[in-house]
C-alpha cells in the first residue's frame, strides 16, 4: 500500500491488498473532502467503487489528471458519468481497468452531438471525444481501442500532444490516413505492437 496526498493532489495505490479496499475508500473520501475543491491530480490503483467515483467527479471539478490502474470494481457506467462532470481533464490514463472492455454498455456512449452506439471496442474513445476536448496526455494501455475510435479521439481532442497506446492490439498504426494524422497532431507516441519507421 502506497498513500501520498496534499491539497491538489492525492496517490493511492493498493495492488494485492485487497482486505483494505474499503479503509482506503474512506480515506480517499476524506483526502478528496479535505482538498475544498482545489484537487488537480488523483492516481488510484487497485481498488475503488462506483460511489468512490461519482464522489470524487462530484467534489474535483478542477482536475486536470486522473489516473485510474487496475480499478477492478469501478463500472463504466461510473467512468462515463464521471467524465461528465471532468471537463477539465488534460491528461487521463486508463491502464488494466475491466471497464476498458465492458460489453454491457455497448450503445451507451457519448458524442459531442449527443448519445450514439458504437461496437464495445471503442466505449472509452466515444466518451474521450465527447468529454474530454481539453486532453493534452492520454494513456489507454491494454485497451480495445480500434482505429475508428482513435481517430474520433484525434478529431475532438485537438490539444493532445501525448499518446500511449500500448498493448492496444485492435489498433494498426501502420499505414493510411491515420499514421499520417497520429504523424501531424501527435508529439509523443508509445504504441506496440507495431514500430513507426
Amino acid at each position: 500500500m502506497d498513500c501520498i496526498s496534499g491539497d491538489d493532489h492525492i496517490r493511492i495505490n493498493n495492488i494485492g491488498q485487497p482486505n483494505r479496499d474499503i479503509k482506503l475508500e474512506k480515506m480517499l473520501f476524506n483526502a478528496i473532502d479535505r482538498s475544498d475543491g482545489r484537487l488537480i491530480d488523483l492516481d488510484i490503483q487497485g481498488f475503488g467503487s462506483d460511489e468512490l467515483c461519482s464522489y470524487f467527479a462530484s467534489r474535483s471539478c478542477q482536475l486536470k489528471r486522473l489516473r485510474l490502474a487496475r480499478c477492478r470494481n469501478i463500472s463504466a457506467r461510473a467512468v462515463k458519468e464521471a467524465f461528465e462532470k471532468l471537463s477539465c481533464l488534460e491528461e487521463l490514463e486508463l491502464t488494466d481497468c475491466p471497464f476498458q472492455n465492458h460489453k454491457v454498455i455497448t450503445t451507451v456512449k457519448f458524442d459531442k452531438f449527443g448519445l450514439i452506439s458504437e461496437t464495445h471496442d471503442d466505449v472509452e474513445a466515444f466518451v474521450i471525444a465527447g468529454k474530454l476536448p481539453e486532453l493534452r496526455r492520454l494513456h489507454l494501455t491494454k485497451s480495445r481501442l480500434t482505429n475508428v475510435g482513435l481517430m474520433k479521439i484525434l478529431d475532438a481532442c485537438p490539444h493532445l500532444r501525448s499518446l500511449d497506446l500500448r498493448d492496444c492490439f485492435n489498433l494498426n498504426l501502420s499505414q493510411g490516413n491515420l499514421r499520417k494524422r497520429v504523424y501531424e497532431q501527435i508529439k509523443d507516441i508509445q504504441y506496440l505492437p507495431y514500430k513507426f519507421t
